[in-house]
C-alpha cells in the first residue's frame, strides 16, 4: 500500500485523488486550517465549480498544487521525494471534507491503510 506515484513532465508528483464533494472555495479554506499552511495562489473554475480550478499552497516547506479534474481533485507535490508523513498530513486534513471517495475510506487514516486507486486491470 502506497500514495499515488505518477510523474509529471514538470517533475512534480501526483500522489492521490479525491472525489471533489466540495468547491474550490471550501477547499482553500479547509487547507488554510492545517497548520502550517500558506495559499500562494488560487485559480477557480468556470462559475465557481472544481473542474480547471487550481490551489497551489506551501506546507512544511513543500509547495503542493491541487487540480480539480474529471469530478475529482488531483493532489501534486513539486518535490516527488517529499517525505510521505508530510503527504499523510494533508490527506488526512483534506479527507475531514471528503465524506466518501473513491480513494480511499473517510476519515483519517494510518500509514499502513494508504492504498492507490484501483486500475481496470486490478479486476481481472
Amino acid at each position: 500500500m502506497r500514495f499515488k506515484d505518477f510523474r509529471m513532465k514538470d517533475g512534480s508528483r501526483q500522489f492521490c485523488e479525491l472525489e471533489a464533494t466540495s468547491g474550490p472555495k471550501t477547499l482553500m479554506k479547509h487547507l488554510l486550517t492545517l497548520h502550517g499552511t500558506e495559499i500562494a495562489d488560487y485559480l477557480p473554475g468556470r462559475g465557481g465549480s472544481s473542474e480547471d480550478s487550481w490551489i497551489d499552497f506551501t506546507f512544511r516547506g513543500h509547495f503542493f498544487t491541487v487540480n480539480g479534474q474529471y469530478g475529482d481533485w488531483w493532489f501534486f507535490v513539486q518535490d516527488p521525494a517529499c517525505p510521505d508523513d508530510i503527504l499523510l498530513a494533508v490527506v488526512n486534513h483534506c479527507v475531514t471534507i471528503f465524506p466518501a471517495t473513491k480513494w480511499m475510506t473517510s476519515g483519517p487514516v494510518n500509514q499502513s491503510e494508504i492504498q492507490g486507486p484501483r486500475s481496470a486491470s486490478d479486476d481481472d
